[in-house]
């Protein structure tokens, strides 16, 4: 979800009794402002700590663990990475 909507999000779902239970920040690349976060509420359970993942290390190619990741749902990453 857009990352400065999830707040919002995050608020409106604690009035329901739900909590982030983990939280990735997503950025295009490292010097980039975050643009994404993916969250996983719950009724209860821990906190895990956050994360963050970066789409792309040095120009174009993806990041490792963004490869590692997706590698199984899309082709072209993997041929790009041989």
């Amino acid at each position: 979800m857009p990352y400065f909507e999830a707040l919002k999000f995050i608020s409106l779902a604690s009035t329901s009794g739900l909590s982030v239970l983990r939280q990735t920040i997503l950025r295009s690349r490292l010097d980039k402002a975050p643009e994404r976060r993916l969250l996983e509420l719950g009724l209860a359970g821990e906190r895990m700590p956050d994360s963050e993942l970066v789409l792309h290390s040095d120009g174009e190619k993806w990041s490792e663990p963004y490869v590692q990741l997706t590698k199984d749902f899309y082709v072209k990453i993997k041929e790009d990475q041989q």
